[in-house]
């Protein structure tokens, strides 16, 4: 067997934003000794029969949680945690041990009932396995109750070859960690996925909403409003203004809300056109009220605070296109969310950091004819990215040809390999900014 390169995860290995098998985004971290009370309110949200397949008898919250955070002098320990919220709560965790200096660790998994099946534990595997091998395990081993059927499942799906016994009441799990390229392309499915579900609100919401909309024709609320009507988009848009919804007056044709909290019908997609100042306000709104995706026009952030819109957004369970974006259009879906109207359908899928040099494209290609599947406005790429998207369209039957205009790689490496594979059903195209800084101002 050849060497098979490890996959490379957008961003850290064992801390930093990941996504639920719906969607759902979360952060992993390492744990350390602070999370101690993190640990204790997690444990006791934890049904008995959860606890029992995880310590094999009863056990208080309390002393549960000190055997997961420590470790003795003699052993390494790594311990990571999936929380999500906000506050943030932990989900999930998983571990390894093993006496140091021995080549095999031991490896174990907890998650929270109301959230197994979401591809926690096989994430935590990923990671876990991931970081035992740069240290140097070659295996790990784990022992499980017979009748943790989710948990056995999760290592028998892994890719890893995996060799399974029953030992007294307990199943012995042992498997090398030296990747395959079976184990590779199961962990980029799993990530595609994750990908593909939280994308799915982007490109086909239930229902839209627009927080700033407005009556002023100038406004970039009403432009917003205005593609989106005469976009004809197969689903309720819903106006948001604190002002004129509370008056029960109208933006066009459209009954008004003051805010997201009274809107009646499905809303996963919220289009985010208030003054700078409003946005964090705005987001969280979203997140109370269950919204996936945001989309957000405003400008002038610093990429500082753009990272931390996106590090809140991610707490509050959405992913977030933005800031500075001029929006997305979805021909199949009839969905012009953004600045730029709903162009002729046809096989390109167009990203662009710039939105003027993406709506500059857009106008070139309907001078030519040719027809677009989707176009996404990146703006400051704070979560959404081009590598988010390349899997999208590696999927859309719509798409045929992929045209990308970078800025940066955000991760090289990543974006090589999802370049690669994609490439190899549907042309991409990929341009990078010269130099010139004339060439940079267009």
């Amino acid at each position: 067997m050849g060497y098979v390169p490890p996959p490379t995860p957008q961003h850290g290995l064992e801390e930093g934003p990941v996504l639920l098998k719906d969607g759902r985004t979360a952060l992993l971290r390492r744990a350390s000794r602070k999370d101690l009370p993190l640990f204790v309110e997690f444990l006791r949200r934890l049904s008995p029969a959860s606890l029992r397949m995880r310590f094999f008898s009863p056990i208080a919250p309390e002393r549960a949680a000190e055997l997961l955070l420590s470790a003795k002098p003699e052993e390494e320990k790594v311990v990571l945690v999936v929380l999500l919220g906000e506050p943030p709560r932990i989900v999930a965790t998983g571990e390894y041990v093993r006496l140091k200096g021995e080549e095999t660790a031991e490896v174990a998994f907890l998650v929270d009932d109301a959230y197994q099946g979401k591809g926690l534990g096989t994430l935590l595997l990923e990671r876990l396995a991931l970081l035992a091998a740069k240290r140097g395990v070659r295996r790990f081993q784990a022992f499980v109750l017979p009748e943790n059927e989710r948990m056995l499942s999760v290592f028998m799906e892994s890719g890893f070859q995996v060799k399974a016994h029953r030992e007294g009441g307990e199943v012995e799990v042992e498997f090398e960690i030296v990747l395959t390229e079976k184990a590779a392309e199961r962990f980029e499915w799993r990530e595609k996925v994750s990908t593909l579900a939280s994308l799915h609100p982007f490109f086909f919401p239930k229902g839209v909403a627009v927080v700033g909309a407005s009556r002023d024709p100038e406004s970039i609320g009403y432009r917003v409003l205005e593609n989106l009507i005469f976009g004809r988009f197969q689903g309720p848009v819903y106006p948001v203004n604190e002002a004129i919804g509370k008056e029960g007056g109208t933006v066009g044709p459209l009954l008004a809300y003051p805010g997201l909290e009274a809107v009646p019908g499905p809303v996963d997609l919220v289009v985010v056109a208030v003054p700078k100042e409003r946005v964090l306000e705005a987001l969280e709104a979203a997140g109370r009220r269950g919204v996936r995706g945001a989309i957000l026009l405003t400008t002038g952030f610093t990429p500082k605070e753009a990272q931390a819109l996106a590090e809140k957004a991610r707490r509050l369970g959405m992913r977030l296109l933005g800031p500075g974006s001029l929006g997305l259009v979805h021909t199949a879906s009839r969905l012009a969310a953004g600045l730029v109207p709903l162009p002729r359908e046809g096989p390109l899928a167009i990203s662009s950091q710039p939105g003027t040099l993406g709506r500059a494209v857009l106008a070139y290609a309907e001078a030519m004819g040719l027809g677009v599947a989707s176009f996404v406005s990146l703006g400051a790429k704070a979560d959404l990215s081009s590598n988010d998207l390349l899997q999208f369209w590696e999927e859309d039957e719509r798409t045929r040809v992929i045209l990308l205009y970078l800025e940066g790689f955000g991760n090289p490496r990543r974006f090589s390999r999802l370049a690669r594979r994609v490439g190899k059903r549907k042309p991409i195209l990929a341009v990078h900014p010269s130099r010139d800084p004339l060439v940079r101002t267009l």
